[in-house]
């Protein structure tokens, strides 16, 4: 849009007009920072539950290793 047809229709609208491409900047910033926010929790609780999923099998192989070690006499 032409900021002199802003002009002539609303002079309040002519305070808003620099900052247009600003704002829109800071917008997708902000949607940027909420998708990698949300890729970022995802991704955590993958990471939880992988972590979760090696303490199992970690405790699951210690009780094995472990009953292979004590000694049977």
């Amino acid at each position: 849009m032409n900021p002199y047809l802003i002009k002539q229709l609303d002079p309040d609208l002519l305070l808003y007009w620099p900052n247009t491409k600003q704002s829109l900047r800071n917008y997708s910033l902000l949607f940027l920072l909420i998708a990698l926010l949300i890729n970022f929790f995802q991704c955590h609780k993958h990471v939880c539950l992988f972590a979760l999923h090696q303490n199992i099998l970690k405790s699951h192989f210690l009780k094995i290793y472990s009953s292979e070690l004590v000694p049977t006499h």
